[in-house]
């Protein structure tokens, strides 16, 4: 861009503002796709089975609850329970 004027912030002034009119609209698209993609629910349901085991585990009454809440109401993942040697 060639500017004709003896000021030079009359034309970073316009390369400026396109510049951050770019990144403002990138940034709004950003944005709204994140949005859009973060409030899904989740593909995986707590009553899906984890693994081809987990029927075999379940005819045995060896099955571990995939969530235990903790003393403050949390959900967390029960991996000592999942894990564990049951032999």
């Amino acid at each position: 861009m060639m500017c004709f004027s003896t000021t030079t912030t009359t034309c970073r002034g316009r390369a400026g503002a396109r510049w951050l009119a770019g990144t403002l609209g990138a940034a709004f698209v950003l944005a709204a796709f994140a949005l859009c993609v973060g409030c899904r629910n989740s593909p995986i349901t707590e009553n899906d089975e984890r693994s081809p085991y987990d029927r075999y585990d379940m005819i045995r009454d060896e099955y571990a609850v995939p969530y235990l809440e903790d003393a403050y109401g949390r959900k967390r993942p029960n991996l000592r329970g999942r894990l564990i040697d049951r032999r």
